[in-house]
């Protein structure tokens, strides 16, 4: 290797190590040469080097697509100070022309990037689709946006209002910037200052501050930008409030989004403000994950709880530990009389709880009991119990799975009457089960499915040969008609002839086959349009087993403008006839049964309250729900267990599946399906009218199902459901009618799903209540007190109009253990009401895993 060949080799291996791998020659001849980096799109050369060779041979490189500015790196063979004083000269001449290379070249793609994105602003659409995905899942409007095909965009500007380049922003939330856009000190304005300016990070930050607080907002779209725009925005507007919004990214090491903030708050003698979230277990960092997480409210508390920063700021790892104080809380402390202050301090030790605190459980936990899979029966169970072992999931994720893959089965087969009467349940069912991604659900869902996928080809192999013939005889008569419709049309035709030929068609027809499909159990994806043509082809019953969260999308009105579309999902699971539109032609399907089996989020069950799925409560939707929030297994889990499911356990569970799709369908006198009727005994009926009394008498206003009275009013029919599939799985389709034993297993599980569905609907927030403890929970944390009187807190909360309300918010942070029960204390005086507050709340660190 000659001496230039070994500094070339120098050279490739520091631009390697720098991430600017140079896969071809380097030329070392000073002069500026770009080539394309591994990840390069075909037509893209994002890296740069200039290679100098004399005296101290030299490279300057970099990459223009890391932070838009051409990244510098330089490497030389010596190091400076051990250069002559010619070898010096020449590096620092080198190097100086390297830097006015690159200077120029970043103000030629930054005015090429101008260029190229005034030209894209022109051609977008300055109408934004309401519906366009990452303005659903961020519930907010599209201020100052354009939209470009699929893509957002989002213009960069400066102070002046010159256009820098654009933010690109796909449905899926992925963003990128046209390449060569300028964002150091530019940002994207939303709304007018007057009085008060917010400055926040993200785009969608931006719109959810806005359309809370009505402020105007400067979106910097990062952290380091954030002094830099505020910095140009003072020098703009001197006098006015400037308010820097953080993201709190406390689950990163330095939390970057809070520290690069308050070096904005004191560049610029501005406030800040700091999201805080009551559940410590939230991913969320910014205002928009607060506003969807929590409420509109929670942003507003925490703009007007903004702060002066004199000292080092704290940096908030949850909202426990995370003290936010507003003026007007500030002052009401400051003024309140000593006897007072004395009080509240006095309360831990005085009060009702002393030391004997249980952990309080926040909004949010997960606290649910585990759903044993042995509740299911015989095969069923077995085999849920083995694909949790060997997943190492929670068994009711299997258990849930499996009740809906037996009712794709079952459903339209059977019906439950309780009475022998006019009253009788369908057995399709709809389950939900939420669980953060990582947790195996698409293994757990293949697992429940093969058999019933299996089953599918087994019959579309079968019935092949018929599907050919009949589609050939379909496409044969189809054209025979058309070469008679001719004759028919020609002027000649006489209208004898032509009825006769008329008659000839109809015979045809007459004579054509229907259609042959090979027949589905399931799909994974749908839409109300073509639910309704499933169920049509397929026997009227359906099932969505998916592990995927779309169909939420699609109900609340993705294809549809936003408009919410569920008539043939709500009819499917009552079993409600549904007239469809159909190759212009009506058809009625008479008693469609669909079967929900989903699995997905907890942050989409959090949003099924929210947005454009805000009628699904009112409707009856999230009633019909049969919702599991187990607890996760991720950071429990044994690496190095490996459980393989038995080839017994695997081919009974096959074996039981296949047999109930063996069952043949009932017919009527006019050859029509209709649904065997399965009976309770009278133990039976005895115990499914205790557990119906039980419900009952639990739903009123101050009974503890109350607040989600729409879903335990659907549950002892939905028990009646799933008693029929234990039923038909355990005896099969000769026994009609349902012993107590195997009631007792269904109402057992759904006794179980109680609990299960009070956390789904308080993790949703759709009850006032629940959004007012909240509130009252964030007011508790911001003051930081140990303890509080009932007045203060309705003077101090502006939401609170009446004590009733207030005192509905108390009861349930006291269910939670966050503050005791009310206690009244003596001052010489009217007695003050007090709570006292868990300190567990006050301090993070101390606070349990429910």
């Amino acid at each position: 290797m000659n001496g230039n060949e070994d500094i070339e080799q120098q050279f490739r291996d520091a631009m390697q190590a720098a991430g600017c791998e140079h896969p071809g020659q380097i030329i070392m001849d000073g002069q500026y040469h770009r080539y394309a980096l591994p990840g390069d799109k075909s037509n893209s050369k994002n890296g740069y080097y200039q290679a100098f060779p004399d005296g101290n041979p030299t490279i300057v490189f970099g990459s223009w697509k890391k932070d838009g500015k051409g990244a510098w790196n330089k490497w030389s063979l010596k190091e400076h100070r051990s250069l002559t004083p010619e070898e010096s000269s020449t590096y620092k001449r080198n190097i100086e022309a390297a830097k006015a290379v690159r200077e120029a070249e970043l103000q030629r793609r930054q005015a090429e990037c101008r260029k190229k994105s005034t030209e894209l602003w022109n051609a977008a659409s300055p109408t934004v689709a309401a519906n366009h995905a990452y303005l659903v899942k961020k519930g907010i409007k599209p201020y100052g946006a354009r939209q470009l095909k699929e893509s957002l965009l989002i213009p960069v500007r400066d102070v002046d209002g010159v256009l820098h380049g654009l933010q690109f922003v796909t449905g899926a939330g992925s963003k990128t910037f046209k390449s060569g856009t300028a964002i150091t000190g530019n940002y994207h304005a939303i709304g007018k200052p007057s009085g008060v300016l917010l400055v926040c990070e993200g785009w969608a930050t931006g719109c959810t501050l806005h359309q809370v607080t009505g402020h105007a907002v400067a979106c910097a779209f990062s952290a380091g930008n954030l002094k830099p725009v505020a910095e140009v925005l003072r020098k703009k507007y001197p006098d006015l409030q400037m308010i820097i919004v953080a993201d709190n990214d406390r689950h990163t090491d330095g939390n970057p989004g809070l520290t690069k903030a308050t070096e904005a708050v004191k560049a610029v003698n501005a406030l800040s403000a700091v999201p805080v979230f009551s559940n410590p277990e939230s991913k969320g960092t910014d205002a928009n994950d607060l506003a969807n997480e929590e409420s509109p409210e929670a942003v507003k508390a925490i703009i007007e709880a903004a702060q002066a920063i004199s000292t080092p700021a704290p940096v908030p790892d949850s909202p426990l530990n995370a003290k936010i104080e507003s003026p007007v809380e500030k002052t009401a402390a400051d003024k309140a009389p000593a006897e007072t202050r004395s009080e509240e301090s006095s309360a831990e030790t005085e009060g009702t709880h002393g030391d004997t605190w249980d952990a309080p459980l926040l909004f949010g936990e997960i606290d649910t009991p585990e759903i044993p899979a042995h509740l299911l029966p015989g095969y069923l169970g077995e085999f849920c119990q083995a694909v949790s072992d060997a997943t190492q999931t929670p068994p009711g994720l299997a258990v849930m799975f499996a009740l809906a893959a037996v009712a794709a089965c079952l459903a339209k087969r059977f019906e439950v009457s309780p009475y022998g009467d006019e009253y009788c349940e369908p057995v399709n069912v709809w389950t939900v089960t939420a669980l953060d991604p990582g947790n195996r659900k698409t293994a757990v869902k293949t697992a429940i499915t093969a058999p019933l996928t299996e089953w599918e080809q087994e019959e579309a192999a079968r019935l092949r040969p018929d599907i050919k013939r009949i589609k050939h005889q379909r496409e044969i008569n189809q054209k025979a008609i058309d070469q008679i419709k001719a004759r028919a049309a020609k002027a000649d035709t006489s209208a004898a002839g032509r009825d006769d030929l008329l008659k000839e068609i109809t015979e045809i027809e007459e004579d054509t086959p229907d259609e042959l499909i090979a027949p589905r159990l399931w799909t994974d994806d749908t839409t109300p349009e073509r639910l309704q043509s499933l169920l049509l082809d397929h026997g009227e019953r359906m099932a969505l087993l998916s592990d995927e969260s779309g169909v939420f999308e699609v109900m609340g009105g993705l294809y549809s403008g936003g408009k919410a579309n569920l008539n043939v999902f709500l009819q499917g699971h009552a079993g409600s006839s549904v007239r469809v539109d159909r190759q212009g032609r009506t058809v009625m399907l008479h008693k469609p049964a669909l079967t929900f089996g989903l699995t997905v989020q907890p942050e989409i069950i959090a949003d099924l309250g929210k947005g454009n799925k805000t009628c699904f409560r009112g409707n009856g939707t999230l009633a019909r729900f049969l919702y599991s929030l187990p607890k996760s297994r991720i950071g429990t889990r044994d690496v190095t267990q490996r459980v393989v499911i038995t080839k017994e356990v695997k081919e009974a569970y096959r074996t039981g599946i296949m047999k109930l799709l063996d069952i043949e369908p009932d017919l009527d006198s006019k050859g029509q399906e209709k649904a065997r009727v399965l009976t309770l005994s009278t133990e039976a009926l005895e115990v499914w009218h205790q557990f119906s009394q039980f419900i009952e008498d639990k739903q009123g206003p101050d009974g503890e199902f109350y607040s989600f009275q729409d879903w335990t009013s659907k549950l002892p029919g939905a028990a009646l459901r799933i008693a029929g599939l234990f039923h038909v799985v355990e005896h099969g389709a000769e026994i009609p009618t349902i012993n107590a034993q195997t009631i007792e297993r269904a109402l057992d599980l759904c006794e179980i799903l109680i609990s299960h569905a009070r956390t789904a609907f308080e993790t949703m927030g759709s009850e006032p209540a629940q959004n007012d403890a909240q509130i009252v929970l964030r007011w508790i944390i911001a003051t930081g007190k140990q303890s509080f009187r009932q007045n203060e807190a309705i003077k101090s909360i502006r939401q609170f109009r009446t004590i009733d309300r207030l005192e509905k918010a108390l009861k349930i942070l006291t269910d939670k253990n966050i503050i005791s029960e009310p206690f009244k204390r003596n001052s010489g005086g009217r007695p003050a009401v007090l709570y006292a507050v868990n300190p567990a709340i006050l301090n993070a660190a101390q606070v349990k895993a429910g």
